[in-house]
């Protein structure tokens, strides 16, 4: 078995608290664990060694992370109460099933709070995924962009954006942890939280509209 070696690095700025992971893993639950705030289980399906990592950013009901596992991994568990899930695979070997649905490397997946992770992800895995407060992706959908997100995730779990928007959204998720690598300051004020979280929950709604 192998360890975690979590790289947390706990940020205290004006009012934001943040907080960035980096693990890499040798160990699949100790891959599972890593992950914050998600109550999730992993089960390796491929033999031979484990190789995972993850790179996640956490604040105020945000949580954005990049994580690549070596083998074929059946996942199950939940995300965090009262959240909603997106995660846009970057790459994979085989296809990926979803909630009983094939996921390839050109869906969206998406996951609330109250629903059930069910996932198999094929060896040589990577995804790009954000999570958001569910009430404060309903209130943004309200005001902002004036329509109703409950009617857009019914029932769907897994979507099929035209390549431009997904691209988009992959793009943006994978900027934001770089550049958080790069310039950690840059979050340790609440309005520029505030600033990022309408930015993610906009581009949320973005990848999912028809």
């Amino acid at each position: 078995a192998g360890r975690a070696e979590p790289g947390d690095a706990h940020h205290h700025g004006g009012t934001g608290q943040f907080t960035v992971t980096r693990a890499t893993t040798a160990d699949i639950e100790a891959q599972a664990a890593s992950l914050r705030a998600w109550d999730q289980v992993y089960e390796q399906m491929t033999p031979g060694e484990f190789v995972g990592s993850l790179h996640e950013l956490s604040f105020a009901g945000v949580q954005v992370f990049r994580e690549a596992t070596s083998q074929a991994v059946h996942e199950c568990g939940s995300p965090r109460n009262g959240s909603r899930a997106f995660g846009a695979p970057v790459r994979m070997e085989g296809a990926a099933r979803f909630r009983g649905e094939p996921a390839d490397a050109g869906a969206l997946i998406t996951l609330g709070g109250n629903d059930e992770l069910d996932f198999y992800a094929p060896r040589g895995f990577e995804i790009l995924a954000l999570v958001v407060d569910e009430g404060a992706l309903g209130e943004h959908a309200r005001q902002v962009e004036h329509r109703d997100p409950a009617t857009t995730f019914e029932g769907r779990s897994v979507f099929r954006p035209a390549s431009e928007r997904l691209n988009r959204f992959r793009h943006l998720l994978g900027s934001v942890l770089q550049s958080v690598d790069v310039n950690p300051a840059a979050l340790e004020f609440g309005p520029s939280q505030r600033v990022l979280e309408q930015t993610l929950l906009t581009a949320a709604l973005d990848v999912v509209s028809e």
